[in-house]
């Protein structure tokens, strides 16, 4: 895996000279995809033909609260993020995870409180290679006995293949360990593989399969990082044999917020305006905007291509999405406006937009107006999660949920989604997202009631929560590509299709967060702008 990406603005108009912006996020390769508006998902096949059941074909009126309040959950949902690097990263911790041989326990201990602090029942650890790859695996899971956490051992007694880490009062966290390389994102390993090599096109076919077949010896869930990346095709996460592949990784998202890659020329006037959005988040700010709410301004350049990916592996082979979270705690900016003369200029262009001009003045960490930085573990770690259907806290039962693909991914940014689920009725058998069965399928979305605040993060009350405006949307993907079948925009309808064409049957549940717009400051106009809150695994009707 390379280095960090830094990133390099040579300024064109204001005519500066030597600026240089540079940003230490999550590895990554490939080009930067271009800028795009966040899209409304297609209503039209691939051929442009609208399907007998599409859009104007209504689903069954709504049924009572009471009624869907009847349902019996089969499985708990557990909370998780996958995709996090320790110390034991080479560009982790700003760069500083191991010097001089010794881990910079400070971001360890960050990293441990983090899940703890916002609620989660599971942390997927995916250090690099460098270094995680030169330590047993009881140090890949952070493993404490001096504060109280317990290993979990695998089949032989003796191989830790999970840490349960103590919280305050109690509660217990699940860590696992994997590793992340060139779009290889191997997940809850039972020990360390003999191969850390990329899954990417630049590699033969036949051995990529072969990288695939000794992480899976190893007792990995095979995941792909960076689905954005160009370098990571359709037709390779179909046929290299991978297990899950990323739906959307905030790196992908950074970079096309920027608007550039590594060491491309840009221009200045751009990355101030950049700043001046981000100012009312940002440290010195006094404009009432919650910083948690930094991430909105960057969702607004939406990356399309992991999740326009994954439509395209569905239509050849079932492969479930997910979330990853590719957290560092390592953003930093290099001073842009160097010398007098710059930095008068920097002022002007700035129009007096003081906490971000503090910023390309004088560099460093990114941090907010709560008094800490953009890219803690906390903050990322209320950002955005995957929702898994289990039984089994266990590393075995989430593997074997994520693999199935019995989970959901959600910006929790914009609160949880209180209430929903997606389920389907098969001739009496029922089905979970992830399910496979012959049609007819009777398929029920229940849209969530409202969102509802996240632990330590945006605070709202319920009538607040009643405001946010939904679209609920059931698409439809097979070999000729996906159409939306049907939609709803009221909080809380519990929603029912009988489905009969075969396909993958997922939901992606979009809304305005009007009931964020106190905690927006001047910022309020992002208040009636859509964003995508949640993505669904499929559920699968077979010829």
């Amino acid at each position: 895996m390379p280095q960090s990406a830094r990133f390099s603005l040579v300024p064109c108009a204001l005519g500066l000279t030597a600026l240089a912006f540079a940003v230490v996020v999550a590895c990554g390769d490939g080009d930067a995809p271009t800028a795009t508006e966040p899209p409304a998902p297609s209503s039209t096949s691939a051929s442009g033909a609208r399907p007998a059941d599409a859009g104007g074909s209504p689903l069954t009126d709504p049924l009572p609260g009471d009624a869907a309040a009847s349902r019996v959950p089969r499985f708990k949902e557990v909370k998780g993020v996958l995709h996090v690097h320790s110390a034991y990263s080479h560009d982790a911790c700003d760069g500083e995870g191991i010097v001089d041989g010794g881990l910079n326990t400070a971001c360890i201990d960050d990293l441990r409180a983090a899940p703890c602090n916002v609620g989660l029942d599971y942390v997927n650890l995916t250090d690099h290679p460098a270094h995680m790859n030169e330590y047993e695996p009881a140090k890949n899971l952070l493993y404490s006995a001096a504060k109280g956490d317990e290993l979990i051992l695998g089949q032989d007694g003796v191989s830790p293949i999970g840490n349960l880490v103590s919280c305050p009062g109690g509660r217990k966290v699940l860590f696992t360990f994997g590793y992340e390389g060139n779009h290889t994102l191997p997940l809850m390993m039972d020990r360390h593989p003999t191969q850390y090599g990329a899954y990417a096109t630049t590699r033969p076919l036949a051995e990529v399969k072969a990288l695939v077949a000794d992480l899976k010896s190893a007792g990995a869930l095979v995941a792909l990082a960076h689905s954005e990346q160009a370098d990571l095709t359709a037709d390779l996460i179909v046929e290299g044999g991978a297990d899950l592949m990323e739906w959307y990784n905030p790196h992908g998202n950074f970079l096309k917020t920027l608007g550039v890659t590594d060491r491309v020329t840009g221009n200045p006037l751009a990355l101030l305006s950049l700043f001046g959005k981000l100012d009312p988040f940002l440290a010195g700010s006094t404009s009432g905007a919650h910083a948690d709410l930094l991430y909105l301004p960057l969702l607004t350049e939406w990356p399309v291509e992991g999740f326009t990916k994954w439509r395209e592996v569905q239509k050849k082979r079932f492969v479930p999405g997910v979330f990853g979270s590719d957290v560092h705690q390592n953003v930093s900016i290099d001073p842009v406006c160097k010398g007098a003369a710059q930095q008068a200029l920097c002022t002007a262009a700035a129009g007096g937009k003081n906490a971000a001009l503090g910023l390309l003045l004088a560099g460093g960490q990114l941090v907010l107006s709560d008094g800490k930085r953009l890219d803690s573990y906390d903050r990322i770690m209320r950002w955005l999660r995957n929702v898994t259907l289990t039984n089994d806290l266990t590393p075995a039962g989430v593997k074997g949920a994520l693999r199935e693909g019995r989970s959901y991914g959600v910006f929790s940014v914009f609160g949880e989604p209180t209430g929903f689920y997606f389920e389907g009725n098969a001739g009496g058998t029922m089905l979970d997202m992830g399910g496979l069965a012959k049609g007819p399928i009777a398929l029920t979305m229940k849209v969530p009631d409202a969102p509802t605040p996240t632990q330590t993060a945006v605070s709202f009350d319920a009538n607040a929560a009643k405001s946010a405006a939904v679209r609920a949307v059931l698409f439809r993907t097979d070999g000729s590509g996906t159409v939306e079948v049907a939609s709803a925009t009221a909080l809380g309808a519990t929603l029912n299709k009988t489905v009969t064409e075969p396909g993958s049957y997922h939901v992606e549940i979009w809304l305005k967060p009007k009931h964020l717009t106190a905690a927006l400051g001047p910022q309020t106009a992002l208040a009636d702008r859509e964003f995508l809150w949640l993505i669904s695994n499929p559920i699968r009707l077979e010829n």
